[in-house]
């Protein structure tokens, strides 16, 4: 997955980046509604010693876009479901197997928010060229 965005900050070999997302309805936004805000601002591995107001190739290779997206939707989805059954099955109720789901649903947020350094560092796009420099080094 390659995109390009503005570097807005650099710290400490990260860099932030303002980019464009790419609408999921065909660029047809009245059909939808969703795409009001569409700049947002990403934290990315500045490898290439971008400056603020260079114009960056941001890539992200597809396999760890998956792996990320199945951490955060998948994962929370299953132990919701598995919760859900066992409590069920070890309390004979129904309700407390949805309040079994939900508490390992939650369980799930709270270890993700628990790595999300590690997680960040791991699953945050890469700097993999400049395009255009900035010669005059603001915005």
């Amino acid at each position: 997955m390659e995109q390009t965005g503005i570097v807005e900050e650099c710290f400490g070999g990260m860099a932030r980046v303002k980019i464009t997302r790419s609408s999921a309805c065909g660029d047809n936004c009245a059909s939808c509604g969703m795409c009001a805000n569409k700049e947002t601002v990403i934290e990315a591995r500045n490898v290439c010693g971008a400056d603020k107001g260079d114009i960056v190739l941001l890539n992200m290779s597809s396999g760890r876009v998956l792996n990320a997206a199945f951490l955060a939707y998948i994962v929370p989805v299953i132990l919701l479901v598995a919760g859900c059954a066992a409590g069920d099955y070890i309390f004979k109720s129904e309700n407390a197997g949805i309040l079994c789901g939900f508490a390992l649903m939650a369980v799930s947020f709270i270890i993700m928010h628990f790595f999300d350094k590690r997680l960040k560092t791991r699953y945050s796009p890469t700097i993999s060229g400049i395009v255009r420099h900035n010669n005059a080094g603001i915005v």
